[in-house]
């Protein structure tokens, strides 16, 4: 789902973004894109959830592999011939263009951002075959405005401004995301449903305390939110978020679950 809206009619370039770029502000979601049209028609873009700590890169062009079902197989993102190999794995999505296929990179973390934010073009690798080079152009000044955007939603939820200034740093996960709620309490959070998926929103005090807990999607049976919620609230799950002056300060976060049963074999 959030890979199609970077195919959605896309909004001016936001304020402090390359104008080779645009900024889509969602409800719990960022999301920065590149069209373009010559010489080889293709799309380029990144998203995410604020306060995730996870990235997902979105290619779209002529040429990509339809894998025909066999997903997610592991990919690698480089940004230079000789630098350093980032690790995810890719996904496909439906395209409606002739010819044309979607992929996703999915997994990847804040050095790879980084690594985004300086570079001149990456090359994507599936398997024995690679595509690109991709050419990023302004990809700095694209990049703040796209951490704008998660630090503007992270205030909005409670986090402290203050860990977003310059010399400052962002509450992050303490303990893995995806160990944040045992598989038996999920199991029982997705009911009878064979696939269940939910986003949810977290405080934390100072010392990293989960304090609030709310789910992203209000359409979300309320029974899985009492779940979710109870498994995390009053735990430490978070590193601190730390101002300039390394004093620790009120941190936020969003944490997703999903589970998905195999049909029944008769």
């Amino acid at each position: 789902m959030a890979a199609a809206c970077l195919f959605a009619a896309a909004p001016a370039a936001a304020q402090g973004a390359a104008r080779d770029w645009s900024l889509q502000i969602d409800p719990a979601m960022c999301t920065l894109n590149r069209t373009v049209t010559e010489p080889t028609p293709h799309m380029i873009g990144l998203w995410t959830r604020p306060g995730s700590d996870y990235f997902t890169l979105v290619i779209a062009e002529r040429g990509l592999p339809d894998l025909g079902g066999r997903y997610p197989v592991p990919a690698t993102v480089q940004f230079a011939a000789d630098g350093p190999v980032h690790k995810g794995y890719v996904g496909v999505f439906p395209v409606h263009a002739q010819g044309i296929h979607g992929v996703t990179v999915t997994g990847m973390r804040p050095a790879f951002l980084e690594a985004f934010a300086g570079a001149s073009a990456l090359t994507v690798t599936i398997g024995s075959k690679s595509f690109g080079p991709y050419l990023l152009p302004s990809a700095g000044p694209a990049v703040r405005a796209f951490k704008g955007c998660v630090a503007d939603q992270l205030i909005e939820w409670g986090a402290d401004p203050a860990q977003f200034a310059k010399g400052g740093a962002p509450a992050v996960a303490l303990v893995p995301i995806d160990d944040w709620i045992p598989n038996r309490q999920l199991i029982f959070m997705a009911g009878n449903a064979h696939f269940f998926h939910a986003a949810f929103r977290v405080t934390a005090t100072p010392e990293g305390v989960v304090d609030g807990c709310q789910i992203i999607d209000p359409e979300t049976d309320k029974r899985a939110e009492k779940i979710g919620c109870d498994a995390v609230m009053n735990r430490k799950l978070l590193t601190p978020g730390r101002d300039p002056q390394g004093q620790p300060v009120r941190g936020a976060a969003t944490f997703e679950v999903e589970l998905q049963r195999r049909p029944a074999m008769r």
